[in-house]
Order: structure tokens, then sequence, then C-alpha cells
């Protein structure tokens, strides 16, 4: 649960963020890494999470928006990934790991100034 509120806290605060203070290009790469510094501090301060794992625990946190102009919508996703299989000789992994991650997707909308 604590891990949940942390990724929860860091799309919070990134989409806050970036809703008052957007950047002036579309490419959602670079609202994504903008977003990733928030998503990541919030997981860093957790104590259930390994923060020198979290290039092997995080996909990159995506942001999707399309037009940056007043009152357009984007929204931010961070996925973590509580468990990482390995497979080893003789042992069989179960397929589609992806239930074993935790994910938010937040909307956000470009506010006017």
């Amino acid at each position: 649960m604590l891990i949940r509120r942390s990724l929860h806290t860091g799309t919070y605060l990134a989409t806050r963020y970036l809703s008052l203070y957007p950047l002036d290009t579309t490419n959602g790469s670079d609202w994504g890494l903008v977003a990733q510094r928030f998503v990541w501090a919030e997981l860093k301060n957790n104590p259930f999470v390994d923060a020198s794992r979290l290039n092997d625990t995080m996909t990159p946190v995506r942001v999707d928006i399309s037009e940056n102009q007043c009152n357009s919508e984007f929204t931010v996703t961070a996925k973590y990934q509580l468990f990482t299989f390995t497979s080893s000789p003789g042992n069989m992994v179960l397929p589609g790991p992806e239930w074993a991650a935790l994910e938010e997707v937040r909307p956000g909308k470009v506010l006017c100034k």
C-alpha cells in the first residue's frame, strides 16, 4: 500500500506541476522526464522501495499530450514493477508478469495564465 501511495502522490505532483508550468513543446518524452523527477523522488522516500533498482523496476514515466494550449488535456502514466521474474534451467516462469505491477494514470489540464 505504501508503494502505491508513493506512486499516486508522485503522479499527482507531476500532473499539478505540469498543469501550472507547462513546457513549450508537445514532445511527450520531454514532459515525461519532468514528471519522472516527481515520481522517482516520492518512490525514493519510501522505505519499501529499493532506490538503487528504480531503473529496473520503473518504466519511463509517460506523458501523452497532443497540443500545448490553454485547457489542453494530458495524462501522466507511471508504472512500477513489484517483482521481476527471471528464468533459470528447470524453473518455469509464469506468463504475463505485468500482473505484478502498479500503474497510476492521472489526467491533467494545462491551466491558463
